[in-house]
């Protein structure tokens, strides 16, 4: 485990304060969700998400829906791409998301490019793409989204209706 030499006092409630420089670096937002894990002596803070702690199901729906859609499936939470359809897997599992998709899940709305569009799907890495992103909401707070993009063609409807579906069962899943 890294030390950082930081120490901060607990106040009169038990808060302690994160130093910005930590949060930025582990990707930390205001109103995100961490989980505290005792170990002996130690507590550990560790990123808490809802989408991670279901990944097992996306690789499941995955196997089930890849077959029918021709387009590429990424799953991811509010930080990075977590699951991925297996022909891509290696070009994009575990990459971070960019900006633009971090917007369009805080936006709460899906998102459909108006064709092919020079789309940033994760940091640093601008790809020419037709895209539709559906974001998972749970009591409220965006916590992930499935993406789906071509590089050849257009998204056809059947792409965007199965993403819808997939998209609406796993916000009610959560939910509950």
């Amino acid at each position: 485990m890294k030390q950082t030499g930081i120490v901060r006092r607990i106040d009169n409630l038990g808060r302690i304060v994160i130093p910005k420089e930590l949060r930025k670096t582990l990707h930390i937002h205001d109103g995100e969700l961490l989980e505290l894990i005792m170990n002996k002596d130690e507590i550990i803070l560790k990123k808490y998400s809802t989408v991670k702690e279901l990944s097992h199901l996306f690789i499941k729906f995955i196997e089930v829906f890849e077959p029918f859609i021709k387009s590429n499936i990424l799953v991811t939470d509010l930080d990075q791409i977590l699951v991925t359809s297996s022909k891509i897997k290696n070009l994009y599992s575990g990459k971070l998301i960019s900006k633009f998709v971090v917007g369009i899940i805080n936006n709460r709305n899906p998102y459909l490019s108006s064709d092919m569009e020079e789309i940033e799907i994760v940091e640093d890495q601008v790809d020419n793409v037709s895209c539709y992103i559906v974001p998972f909401i749970v009591s409220g707070d965006p916590v992930g989204s499935l993406v789906i993009f071509s590089r050849d063609s257009k998204l056809d409807s059947m792409d965007i209706t199965l993403a819808n579906i997939v998209g609406s069962f796993i916000n009610k899943y959560i939910e509950e």
